[in-house]
């Protein structure tokens, strides 16, 4: 929740405004509901609470393994993961690593060319699926070592 002050000051047509304004200048904010608040007359301060308890379970939320495989797959299927050079990144699996905020690793190849776009789509696939609000998805990508790749070839 983002709170905005000094609301009792405004008249209708100005509220309205605001709050046209707010939308415009934070769209890229994700998922965060602002709150009109008057501190003077006691407007609004019923919702702050809410909002912060609503942030806490989401920052503090159990992602089941199995689930995350799921959202990972279902995003997958839905937008490929991008193509680096003459291969496609995979995601192989993926699992919670921490909480407040909720960090979801995620195991597969090529892991260092996923662009960070393609990031913000499985973040916003994961907020989406477990209704997470007022917090973010932090990602941490895990790529797997070749175990041959120091090995000299033998002709």
């Amino acid at each position: 929740a983002l709170p905005i002050y000094k609301w009792d000051h405004l008249d209708e047509e100005h509220r309205r405004r605001v709050r046209l304004e707010v939308q415009r200048k934070l769209s890229f904010v994700e998922d965060v509901e602002p709150l009109f608040v008057s501190a003077k007359y006691g407007g609004g301060l019923g919702a702050i609470m809410p909002a912060i308890r609503a942030a806490y379970d989401s920052a503090m939320v159990s992602m089941p393994t199995p689930e995350l495989n799921l959202v990972l797959h279902e995003a997958t299927t839905s937008v490929a993961p991008p193509i680096v050079g003459s291969r496609r990144v995979k995601l192989k699996y993926a699992h919670q690593g921490g909480k407040n905020p909720p960090l979801v690793v995620i195991h597969g190849s090529l892991m260092g060319k996923i662009p960070d776009s393609y990031l913000r789509y499985l973040s916003k696939r994961i907020r989406r699926h477990f209704r997470l609000a007022g917090t973010p998805v932090k990602i941490a990508l895990k790529g797997g070592q070749n175990p041959y790749h120091r090995k000299k070839r033998i002709k």
